[in-house]
């Protein structure tokens, strides 16, 4: 028995260290995290805004460049962890039902980029295990 070697396989992120990591936003965005030991997604801002009938208000739009750090801190954390950007879903727009107002990053550079400069209604972040 003692030549048996112990592995982390069903061992998943702490969910609370992303909490931590994105207190700032969560004061004022809603915030959604779920944490499973191949992925880890974050949905940031209010997924119904999206599907408003009355199309896109600016009041909707939210800004989330002051945000950067915030979100250079949780890649560099799941990066630590083994986990790497797949994607970013972002909404821009509330068009009812339009997929033509979702725009995909799969950088994560280019995520920090592109929210340096756009006001967003809704987005889902994607890091999976590598």
């Amino acid at each position: 028995m003692k030549h048996l070697k112990s592995y982390k396989i069903f061992e998943s992120v702490d969910e609370s260290v992303v909490n931590d990591i994105l207190s700032e936003i969560s004061d004022s965005e809603k915030l959604d995290i779920v944490t499973q030991t191949d992925s880890v997604i974050v949905g940031i801002g209010d997924e119904n805004r999206i599907y408003d009938v009355d199309g896109s208000n600016s009041e909707d739009l939210r800004d989330f460049s002051q945000y950067v750090t915030d979100f250079q801190h949780l890649n560099h954390y799941l990066e630590s962890q083994g986990y790497v950007m797949k994607n970013v879903a972002i909404w821009e727009s509330s068009i009812w039902n339009s997929q033509t107002n979702k725009k995909m990053i799969y950088n994560f550079d280019e995520f920090i980029d592109h929210i340096k400069i756009s006001k967003i209604i809704y987005m889902d972040i994607m890091w999976q295990k590598v």
